[in-house]
């Protein structure tokens, strides 16, 4: 059959062409009118269906892209397209200091490995050798004073100034010369022992140095010798008669000493005085004549002195 429309070939006994869908009975009016709604309306209802399917199993999407990062490419957060290829990492510069790692997410490619430090010397700083930053200050000079074996010199880098000092002399002993006390050198003679004579109580001392030398001395006892006789005629005693002594004290060089008989008689015979207690040294004896001439004007005390030793 054809269309009663569009005038094209249609199957036989169909109530609508299938080309341009009119109705091809001659009843018109609202079925006219009302069919064409119906196929659209249906048209549409399936069609709305099928999209809803479409969308539901994510057929068909609406894209919501999330940004690409480093390690992936954008993504959809809806349906899970992906779109492009990941960022990649970007690294920062490696320093001595800082961690070489990716601006974007922070991951860490290459740890920092500190400074390498020059070691610092009396006149440079310590630097590194990596970036140029300066560590610690140079020392400085660390000076020892001259002397006559070297002028001013480092310590630390040998440096000197300067020219050698002059000797320092340390003083003379009793058994070394003048010696300088850096480089030993000696000079002049040494001064030698200044003895102290042994006493009863002490060996021979030197007073400078105080070596010793020798025993202590044993007390001994000596004995005076004298005539009184002879003694009157040189304190000008012009007398034949006897004269007295009388003994008014002793003194020896080392220690007091005792007396034994302090009154004799006597005009031609040795009188004698025992000094006891004394070791070595002059023994002086203060005593008084007391004359017994008939002259009464040659009457008086007359002093005298003898010393040293007999025994």
């Amino acid at each position: 059959m054809i269309c009663r429309k569009c005038g094209q070939e249609i199957p036989d006994g169909s109530t609508f062409c299938l080309k341009c869908g009119v109705n091809q009975k001659k009843n018109t009016g609202k079925k006219k009118i009302i069919m064409p709604i119906l196929v659209i309306a249906t048209i549409m209802i399936a069609g709305m269906g099928i999209t809803g399917i479409l969308f539901g199993t994510r057929v068909l999407c609406i894209h919501d892209w999330k940004e690409a990062d480093c390690r992936n490419p954008q993504v959809c957060t809806i349906c899970g397209k992906t779109k492009g290829e990941a960022l990649g990492h970007t690294y920062s510069e490696l320093t001595c200091t800082e961690d070489s790692a990716c601006i974007r997410c922070g991951v860490v490619k290459e740890k920092a490995a500190g400074h390498k430090w020059t070691e610092a010397t009396c006149t440079e700083d310590a630097v590194c050798t990596v970036c140029g930053e300066v560590g610690e200050k140079a020392t400085g000079h660390a000076w020892k004073e001259a002397s006559c074996l070297a002028p001013k010199t480092c310590s630390v880098c040998g440096k000197t100034e300067g020219k050698k000092a002059d000797h320092q002399w340390k003083d003379a002993t009793c058994t070394e010369p003048k010696t300088c006390i850096f480089c030993g050198e000696t000079n002049g003679e040494t001064l030698g022992h200044d003895w102290i004579p042994a006493t009863d109580t002490a060996p021979k001392t030197c007073s400078r140095c105080g070596e010793t030398s020798g025993e202590k001395l044993e007390k001994a006892t000596y004995t005076v010798s004298f005539r009184v006789y002879d003694l009157a005629n040189q304190l000008g005693i012009q007398t034949a008669a006897h004269e007295i002594l009388v003994v008014n004290s002793v003194h020896a060089d080392n220690g007091t000493a005792t007396v034994e008989g302090t009154s004799m008689w006597g005009t031609v015979a040795a009188e004698t005085i025992k000094v006891t207690g004394c070791t070595e040294g002059s023994v002086t004896i203060s005593g008084t004549i007391m004359t017994l001439a008939q002259d009464a004007s040659q009457q008086g005390p007359f002093s005298f002195q003898a010393t040293g030793y007999a025994g």
